[in-house]
């Protein structure tokens, strides 16, 4: 890996500063269309109080709808749905 020796410093730390300016939405809605009737799926499986699991949710969105999202970030929207 070769290193970059340009680097403006308070550049980039007036950039970690910034706030993200729209355009930001939640994964469950970049979901490709294919995807929507699993999704719905779990919804109504956590209104009918069931637990899915988060590692086989990300899994199968992962290897069925080509979704990248952690494990962790499909645990908290799970918990929310519960939660609501």
């Amino acid at each position: 890996m070769t290193m970059n020796t340009n680097i403006d410093t308070n550049k980039l730390l007036e950039q970690a500063l910034e706030k993200n300016r729209g355009g930001v939405s939640a994964w469950y809605d970049r979901l490709p269309k294919e995807a929507e009737p699993f999704i719905t799926g779990i919804k109504d499986m956590v209104k009918a109080g069931k637990k899915p699991v988060a590692s086989n949710v990300t899994r199968i969105l992962n290897e069925e709808f080509g979704v990248e999202i952690s494990r962790s970030r499909v645990s908290v929207w799970l918990q929310g749905l519960a939660n609501e």
